[in-house]
């Protein structure tokens, strides 16, 4: 039993290493949400300097797609894309937000639009 702990906790240690080392390599890319929780709009700001930012797709909480339901806005000034997401026709809940590049997701992040 010692020894499984002790397995679990060396691979914990090495994947948040090689995840922190990894996110220190990726410095040029951030995300940043404002308004979360929500109730009609969020505003997700990425800094992308070596990215290739394609696009971003919307999920509720059992995985379903949803973004053709949520309205895009997208500004693009100088290695930072702005997006404002508009969700007055999406039900209050948990969503989740992905960021993709041509090589796949960059990031994931969660939102929780509130009931008015």
């Amino acid at each position: 039993m010692k020894k499984i702990l002790v397995i679990i906790a060396v691979v914990f240690v090495t994947v948040f290493a090689h995840n922190e080392a990894k996110a220190q390599s990726d410095s040029t890319f951030s995300v940043s949400t404002s308004a979360n929780p929500f109730e009609d709009q969020i505003v997700i700001n990425i800094v992308h300097a070596n990215k290739n930012v394609t696009g971003l797709r919307i999920f509720d909480a059992i995985g379903r797609e949803v973004s053709s339901d949520v309205s895009f806005n997208l500004v693009s000034r100088g290695g930072i894309l702005s997006y404002t997401l508009d969700f007055t026709n999406v039900r209050p809940g948990i969503y989740f937000c992905s960021i993709y590049s041509d090589k796949g997701i960059l990031e994931t992040r969660k939102l929780f639009r509130a009931a008015r």
